[in-house]
């Protein structure tokens, strides 16, 4: 009689079926992860597809960096992540709490009581109770980051079991991934080859010739204009002309106050009349009496004395009106700002220029001096235009720094237009660029911090 062979259960069955079902699932997951096209998708496959092997209600991806400073990559559920969101910042700071503990294991299970007092207050309002934190490593062990998993049910040795594998496989195919992208030269090319080239290549370029360059501020300005100054003190009265007009020799440009001078004058001419009648009657005393003729010399002399005052005064009120010495155009600031207003003996008031006679007045910054000779090239880019550049030449240096206009001391450049811009004129500012003698690259970069340096030493 032979035997019967032995019926399998149902239930083994369908275990065995169900280990198949999920290992198949694992090993397509494997697949997916592995072809991932960047970290976006990778980070998207991880923190959702992992739930088809192992259930859980929330997931996080962390991403560690060489720095110190990670970022939560991917949460399950959203396509992308906030990181000013307060469920994110509170993330980042409890991965960055469990970083520097240092812990090397591959699974760990994480509570409440592991965090600090700040964190722990907020765990049940961003994670349910159970959660495993999975450290994702690459293949020399360098940490990558780390996949945290949450939910309410505690976790079994088999899922465990599961999840460290799973780890495994992500660190992998997020190693190769950064392999592939980043440091895709390195396989290129032997590592201290690359090392050499790029020295040799550094140096090539630190020895390369340059020509030396400064930008400093400019403006365009009259080349030989004539100061009008204020012949006499007195109190500017009337400006017969704007700014820039355009005026003729012996044309009236500003008067002073004569009050004064007009009262003098009265005065004085009142004197010279006295002085003239004592004078007469001295004269006819004379005829009869001697004693009158020795006064005839002193008031002939103090006559005269005012007579030559008389003269003077008058003067001072034809120097009062003070006219254009030559054709030109006016050059001042507001009318308004020197009615009324004190002046000087030689004190300027305006200039008096041609209009196409122009150069352009450059103030070098002392930090920015470098070696120049006449004749150096000087290009202009105006404010008003500054994409096109107008070339001139150096034909001045000062020796010494010298106080600018804002109070920096700076060097005195001027230097002379090479053509003639119909859209030019007096007044115009923009920035210089000057340009030196050839020198090496390395020397030209290094200029300013040797010379910081150097002050800094006392050289």
């Amino acid at each position: 009689m032979s035997e019967v062979p032995p019926i399998k259960s149902q239930q083994s069955t369908g275990a065995v079926d169900s280990g198949l079902r999920r290992f198949g699932l694992f090993i397509d997951l494997e697949r997916k992860v592995r072809n991932a096209e960047d970290e976006t998708e990778f980070g998207f496959l991880v923190v959702n597809e992992t739930h088809n092997l192992v259930s859980y209600r929330q997931s996080i991806l962390w991403q560690s960096t060489t720095m110190g400073f990670g970022k939560v990559l991917s949460v399950s559920g959203l396509s992308s992540t906030d990181p000013d969101a307060p469920f994110v910042q509170w993330v980042k700071n409890v991965c960055q709490h469990l970083e520097e503990q240092g812990q090397n294991v591959a699974l760990r299970e994480l509570q409440p009581v592991d965090l600090p007092d700040g964190l722990r207050a907020d765990w049940d309002q961003w994670l349910p109770s159970c959660a495993v934190w999975l450290s994702l490593r690459g293949r020399q062990s360098e940490p990558l980051g780390a996949l945290i998993l949450a939910r309410e049910e505690s976790w079994s040795e088999a899922e465990k079991h599961l999840l460290t594998y799973l780890a495994d496989t992500y660190g992998h195919a997020w190693w190769a991934m950064r392999q592939q992208k980043s440091f895709w030269w390195k396989r290129a090319l032997p590592r201290k080859r690359i090392i050499w080239w790029a020295l040799a290549a550094s140096l090539v370029v630190a020895l390369f010739p340059v020509r030396q360059s400064v930008l400093a501020p400019a403006v365009v300005v009259a080349k030989s204009p004539s100061h009008v100054r204020a012949p006499i003190d007195g109190v500017v009265d009337q400006v017969m002309v704007e700014p820039n007009d355009t005026v003729k020799t012996g044309d009236l440009l500003f008067t002073l106050d004569v009050t004064k001078l007009n009262s003098r004058l009265k005065v004085v001419e009142k004197a010279l009349e006295v002085s003239r009648a004592e004078l007469r009657q001295t004269e006819q005393r004379a005829v009869f009496d001697e004693n009158s003729r020795v006064n005839i010399s002193i008031l002939k002399s103090r006559v005269q004395q005012q007579l030559a005052e008389v003269d003077y005064v008058q003067g001072l009120l034809q120097r009062s009106q003070i006219r254009a010495t030559r054709d030109g155009m006016v050059i001042f600031d507001n009318v308004n700002d020197w009615i009324g207003r004190p002046v000087a003996v030689g004190e300027k008031v305006m200039l008096l220029a041609t209009p196409s006679d122009m150069q352009v007045e450059t103030w070098l910054p002392v930090s920015d001096a470098i070696k120049l000779s006449t004749g150096a090239e000087v290009k202009l880019f105006l404010n008003a235009n500054p994409y096109s550049p107008i070339a001139s030449t150096l034909t001045y240096a000062s020796y010494e720094a010298s106080l600018t206009p804002e109070g920096h001391f700076a060097y005195r450049l001027l230097s002379s237009l090479q053509e003639r811009d119909e859209d030019l004129r007096i007044g115009l500012k923009g920035t210089a660029k000057i340009y030196g003698e050839q020198s090496l690259l390395f020397i030209y970069m290094l200029r300013k911090p040797l010379v910081a340096l150097r002050q800094y030493l006392g050289w």
